[in-house]
């Protein structure tokens, strides 16, 4: 391991440390502050950078958002275009975006005027440079008074090796009847004084997969690529999280391995999955999973975790094997013959009512006795979990037809007789 990547490493174990909770890997929020003087520095630049985000600013007006743009030596970044980018969310109307775009003074500042404060709308700054893109967390704008926002542009490279650039991860796979449903979330952590632009990473996704799902959202995430995944946009310094999730068929085995390529430095991994009868989870190298209480508060989940010792090399795919997992016997495909058998009975009768065909009242009353005896024998199987929601109703359906149907059958002939 080079002595960057080791770097890279120890601070990343460091950082993981006082993270949140397994599982929860969503970005922390910068809180608004009166204070516009904080500091942060940054590895490598030897400069004090001033702290990117949203603040309450005495000189701004109502409706009115002084924007900010520095350098990575905090120098003013003139002549920047840059776009505010408004979106207003309603269940009712729908969504719309609106953007505005401007260019940064001398002094690498731009006013936006008339910023709507309404709750439905959310806002967000962003700087293009390049194939750069640099923007500011989504913000809403106050009641009364304005806001200023701070954002820093870096040098760019589409190098790893040019960056202190590390990632964690976190796997989930959801057990369901015909499917897995695999979700991976990762945070890439850029202590560097460059933005990467990842070029050509993708991961490649076990043979079969599908459903793909990915945000919609602009800048930093997946796309998804021929064979899978890709990743997108511009990471600097800080940390960006990112996430997809797709589909995997079961394949009516008690045992199912899933392949999962990983990003590169990734120097944590928590993988975790549903703790469902006698359903086992393993991850080869890691420790024995734990049975913890699900961080959803529903049910009980096996999890296990690995962190990268110096020394290790870094993650570069991971297998999760589940064994245990319930099958699919014959007694579900016997049920929906059964199932089958009895609509094709109901409707067999049906049409032989419809045509008339029972000519006496004892033929009538044998075939209603047979298609209530199958109504019995329909709801014993449903009770049984004998047959599937969908086979029940469809079968319930055709019998309480065809009864119906020489239900009407008895009650028009019994007016002929009594017209007579």
């Amino acid at each position: 391991m080079n002595l960057r990547l080791r770097g890279v490493t120890l601070l990343f174990s460091a950082l993981f440390l006082v993270s949140n909770s397994y599982g929860q890997v969503a970005a922390d929020k910068v809180a608004p502050s009166n204070t516009q003087s904080k500091k942060l520095s940054v590895a490598g630049t030897g400069v004090a950078q001033l702290k990117d985000g949203i603040f309450s600013d005495a000189r701004a007006a109502d409706q009115q958002l002084i924007f900010k743009l520095y350098d990575h030596n905090n120098r003013p970044a003139a002549q920047i275009a840059v776009e505010l980018i408004s979106s207003f969310e309603s269940v009712a109307k729908g969504g719309k975006t609106n953007k505005r775009a401007g260019i940064t003074d001398k002094n690498g500042e731009f006013i936006f005027e008339n910023v709507s404060p309404a709750l439905r709308y959310s806002h967000r700054v962003v700087a293009k440079v390049g194939k750069a893109f640099f923007a500011t967390d989504v913000f809403r704008m106050r009641p009364k008074g304005g806001l200023l926002a701070r954002l820093h542009i870096y040098p760019t490279t589409d190098q790893l090796s040019e960056t202190l650039i590390g990632s964690m991860g976190f796997i989930y796979v959801s057990q369901r009847e015909d499917v897995l449903k695999v979700e991976a979330l990762f945070r890439i952590i850029n202590v560097g004084k460059n933005a990467w632009l990842p070029q050509d990473v993708s991961l490649s996704l076990p043979a079969g997969y599908h459903g793909v799902d990915v945000p919609s959202t602009e800048g930093q995430r997946f796309k998804r690529s021929p064979s899978g995944v890709e990743l997108e946009g511009t990471y600097g310094p800080g940390q960006h999280d990112l996430s997809f999730s797709f589909l995997l068929h079961r394949k009516n085995q008690a045992h199912q391995s899933i392949p999962i390529p990983l990003l590169p430095n990734l120097a944590d991994l928590r993988v975790m999955t549903d703790a469902i009868a006698d359903v086992e989870l393993s991850v080869p190298s890691f420790p024995t999973p734990e049975l913890r209480k699900n961080p959803s508060g529903q049910g009980k989940v096996l999890f296990t975790e690995r962190q990268m010792k110096p020394g290790e090399q870094a993650f570069e795919r991971v297998i999760i094997d589940l064994d245990g997992l319930p099958t699919r016997g014959p007694e579900r495909w016997i049920a929906t013959l059964i199932a089958a058998a009895i609509a094709l009975l109901g409707l067999s009768l049906s049409l032989l009512a419809r045509k008339k065909f029972f000519s006496s009242a004892e033929e009538k009353e044998t075939a209603r006795q047979l298609l209530m005896r199958e109504l019995l024998a329909l709801e014993e199987a449903k009770l049984a979990d004998e047959i599937g929601p969908r086979a029940y109703r469809q079968a319930r359906q055709e019998l309480l037809v065809a009864l119906a149907r020489l239900e009407t059958e008895n009650q028009s002939q019994t007016n002929v007789v009594f017209d007579k």
